[in-house]
């Protein structure tokens, strides 16, 4: 069928995605995320709140030079809602490339998360694990975290 299945390669970090691009007609980044989820709580409208496909689409068009508009940096304690492999993203993104503070929050116990697997990958880049918690509302004035 000419599909090419790279195991065991992590993208920027065993094979820059440049090269792919570059080898590649086409090249299929599955996020396994296929739109925003709103939590439905108040607050969630506030400035520096961030829906996950969003960010890491605009993310990944300013870094791959599609477009001119740099996301929103994700600095100090970022709280992620979830733990699935879009928030594992966010996680390692907000730790490594911006040096910030990430700390999951989810729902139930990290051994039952969806990414469970990356938990201590995480967690030796300094990612916190907030359990068995589930958002009622997100508190401050017009933004959070200013």
């Amino acid at each position: 069928m000419g599909v090419v299945f790279f195991l065991e390669t992590e993208v920027g970090r065993n094979l820059r995605l440049a090269e792919l691009l570059e080898d590649y007609n086409a090249v299929l980044v599955s996020t396994g995320t296929w739109r925003d989820k709103k939590l439905n709580i108040r607050g969630e409208d506030k400035r520096n709140v961030f829906y996950a496909l969003s960010w890491i689409h605009t993310y990944m068009s300013y870094l791959l030079g599609y477009s001119n508009r740099a996301p929103a940096e994700l600095r100090g304690k970022v709280g992620i809602i979830g733990a699935g492999l879009t928030a594992i993203d966010i996680a390692e993104l907000a730790a490594l490339e911006y040096n910030a503070e990430p700390n999951i929050l989810y729902r139930r116990p990290k051994n039952l998360a969806p990414a469970r697997h990356l938990v201590k990958h995480l967690e030796s880049l300094g990612v916190t694990f907030i359990e068995n918690v589930e958002p009622i509302e997100i508190i401050g004035e017009s933004s959070i975290g200013e």
